[in-house]
């Protein structure tokens, strides 16, 4: 598979005072909506003080992302996404944290949160032409769940990995494969300790929707060695 390469389009995450306006307006007018949701999953906004953020992407232009944590002095906190469509249809929630605790081992092989994801995308039905979009989709699914993945990319080895190291380091750049135009793979990686990375193989149909996921932990000196 190719590796992406070129300025890629990745998500990112605004504090509440730079979320976009319209966006926040939708979420005044859907509050009733949201908190009717929030109680099947045992969370509530108005028990405690709440901050937001917003999850922006290019790819997606009918949808308002929202990450809620909760602002806890002596508990654990909480923390969920909610996913506002523009119009009418339902609002999708990822649950992440509930008092310091994960609902489940990994919210990103959850069913429930692919189902979710793959709703937003069938709505948006966003443009994906150049391996940098749909390299761009599957770092957006990631994060839904964590706030700065540090995804490996070309642009961010030398920040990530040792100078002596990033030459050798080439196995782990993202990479895309397109089948006869009816799907596309996404490989790529994730540090998630000086000494740990997680591979996530993504397989979509060419809409954008997820088909499957999956994913390997991997100790550094398996994948480049070290010094």
């Amino acid at each position: 598979m190719p590796h992406v390469t070129g300025q890629s389009i990745l998500p990112s995450y605004v504090p509440a005072l730079r979320a976009t306006p319209e966006h926040v307006r939708w979420l005044d007018r859907r509050k009733s909506d949201l908190d009717r949701v929030l109680d099947s999953y045992n969370y509530s906004l108005k028990t405690g003080p709440w901050d937001f953020q917003e999850l922006r992407s290019p790819l997606i232009k009918k949808t308002a992302i929202f990450r809620f944590e909760s602002v806890e002095p002596t508990e654990g906190s909480s923390a969920f996404v909610a996913i506002i469509p523009a119009a009418t249809a339902a609002i999708g929630i990822v649950p992440l944290w509930e008092r310091g605790f994960r609902p489940i081992d990994s919210v990103d092989l959850d069913p429930h949160n692919i189902a979710i994801f793959n709703a937003m995308v069938t709505r948006e039905r966003p443009i994906l032409t150049t391996d940098s979009e749909r390299f761009s989709l599957a770092v957006l699914y990631l994060y839904l769940f964590e706030e700065s993945p540090k995804i490996l990319e070309e642009e961010t080895l030398p920040t990530i990995l040792d100078e002596g190291l990033v030459k050798k380091s080439k196995v782990l750049l993202p990479t895309v494969r397109v089948e006869d135009n009816k799907r596309f793979d996404v490989r790529l990686f994730e540090q998630i300790s000086a000494n740990g990375f997680v591979e996530f193989f993504f397989s979509f149909d060419q809409g954008g929707v997820l088909r499957s996921l999956t994913k390997e932990n991997h100790p550094k000196s398996e994948l480049i060695g070290s010094h």
